[in-house]
């Protein structure tokens, strides 16, 4: 029975809705109510001492893994099943948002391009490689390209550790036999009690590549060692391939162990001599480029390698690693940082990275939204970075390495042509008189005169009239009569 939407496990995880459902278990996406984020709960059915164990260990690998590619166990626990009450094992883990690699292919309804398959399988080269570099080595025995998520970011996504084991001096420990295989991608000693090696998962490597260049499982394993069947060479069905790469897959795909290559780190540099090699050709505006992008976005900048061996590689999530030498690397969304993020929650200038004592040291620039170092956040002090650790900023994730990754960022002319200054750090330029300024305030000036010398005029003229005003009025006396005047009035002129 599976779990109901809305159902609350460990007064913490709210389950809302099915994700995937297998023979042995499902898998559903749900709510850290205490994180506030998204998280996947896987669900084992079976209550088995076998599948209690296998379950539990796939818990403990993954609690001890810090890798950009692979995900990060939150919570082992076992409960009463809210609506069979049966007592079941539970995992909850990062959710790994996107699509599983060969949806993309489906969706597509054709193989993926050589140079985009490369980039994607060079990312889970690194997540492998790493694994086999634990001690003891982790072997994972079920990559396929349904284990493999790729992000909304293009980031490539190790999954499903549920038949992983350890490389330990006890045989038994491979314990599942052929019920822990998928045909096709599961390598011949996998249906044998010769036991798993490091060399099955380069099987595995191949037969995905295959799949994903060809749009075609590969003939089981089984069938190619009895001769029932035979491993084409893949550019004679897709021939857009090279017969580089064609090759590169059959060297994996040996049926004998010792015929493939040493290491997994050995074949990742293989790939990645003939992803160099390709010229790049410009890529097509539709819609095909669904998740997986270049490694390095447009816009963004490589960085020159010190002239002696770093000390360490800071490696994002396409595998390019950026060495940490002798100088001071910024990161942030600014232009001008070594290592630049196109993303939003991300500062201009959000962490530096510096050598010092042998050790790599991490320090946040006083960033909005933190930086963390294994889901730890940082304070604002200089923090050890160990090889292995997880380097979280806004939503890219670095992992630290000593060992040269198979691609690095490569030194840009146009880069060491400009100038490094950092916002903040470059003295605001003087500002020069301006013309136009100064002529403003002239006529402004030769306004205000004349308004003056108008005002003073209509003064003038006031003061002028009240003055006119006030001076007597002249008194006109009438004329002394005339004779003609007199007579007429009846009077005697005198003599």
């Amino acid at each position: 029975m599976l779990l109901t939407e809305d159902t609350i496990l460990q007064n913490r995880y709210r389950i809302d809705g099915l994700l995937a459902r297998g023979g042995m278990g499902a898998i559903y996406r749900a709510f850290d109510t205490n994180l506030n984020i998204p998280v996947a709960v896987k669900e084992n059915f079976f209550d088995t001492p076998e599948a209690v164990a296998q379950f539990k260990q796939e818990a403990l690998i993954l609690a001890r893994l810090k890798h950009p590619n692979l995900p990060r166990v939150i919570h082992h626990f076992t409960s009463q099943h809210p609506q069979s009450g049966e007592r079941r094992q539970y995992l909850v883990m990062d959710f790994i948002e996107g699509q599983d690699l060969w949806e993309v292919v489906q969706q597509r309804g054709r193989p993926l391009e050589e140079a985009e398959a490369l980039k994607v399988i060079l990312q889970i080269c690194q997540a492998v490689s790493y694994l086999h570099q634990q001690k003891p080595p982790i072997i994972h025995r079920d990559i396929k390209p349904q284990n493999i998520k790729i992000t909304p970011h293009g980031e490539a996504v190790l999954v499903d550790f549920g038949i992983a084991k350890q490389v330990t001096g006890d045989s038994s420990r491979t314990h599942l036999g052929a019920r822990g295989v998928t045909p096709g991608y599961s390598s011949p000693e996998q249906y044998t009690r010769k036991g798993t090696t490091p060399a099955s998962d380069i099987y595995s490597l191949g037969a995905t590549l295959f799949a994903i260049l060809t749009g075609q499982r590969p003939p089981d394993s089984m069938s190619l060692l009895l001769d029932r069947a035979s491993l084409p060479p893949p550019h004679t069905l897709n021939p857009r391939l090279s017969a580089q790469v064609s090759q590169a897959i059959l060297h994996a795909m040996a049926l004998e162990p010792a015929r493939r290559p040493p290491s997994v780190e050995a074949w990742q540099k293989e790939l990645a001599q003939i992803l160099s090699s390709q010229t790049p050709e410009p890529e097509a505006e539709d819609d095909d480029t669904l998740f997986i992008t270049s490694a390095t976005r447009p816009g963004e900048r490589t960085i020159a390698e010190p002239e002696e061996a770093p000390a360490f590689w800071l490696v994002d999530a396409s595998g390019l690693g950026h060495p940490v030498g002798g100088k001071t690397l910024t990161i942030g969304r600014h232009s001008e940082c070594d290592i630049v993020l196109h993303d939003l929650s991300v500062s201009r200038i959000h962490a530096h990275l510096r050598l010092e004592s042998g050790r790599c040291m991490v320090q946040d620039s006083g960033s909005a939204n933190g930086t963390f170092i294994n889901g730890k956040r940082l304070g604002p002090d200089w923090y050890p970075l160990q090889p292995g650790d997880t380097l979280a900023i806004g939503t890219a994730r670095f992992y630290l390495t000593t060992t040269r990754p198979a691609r690095v960022a490569t030194p840009s002319s146009a880069v060491q042509a400009r100038s490094r200054v950092l916002p903040g750090t470059q003295p605001a330029p003087r500002k020069q008189p301006s013309t136009r300024r100064r002529g403003g305030w002239i006529g402004l000036a030769v306004l205000l005169v004349i308004l003056l010398a108008g005002a003073a005029g209509v003064y003038v003229l006031l003061q002028n009239r009240g003055t006119i005003s006030q001076q007597p009025t002249p008194t006109i006396r009438p004329a002394t009569p005339t004779a003609s005047a007199a007579g007429a009035a009846g009077g005697t002129a005198p003599t």
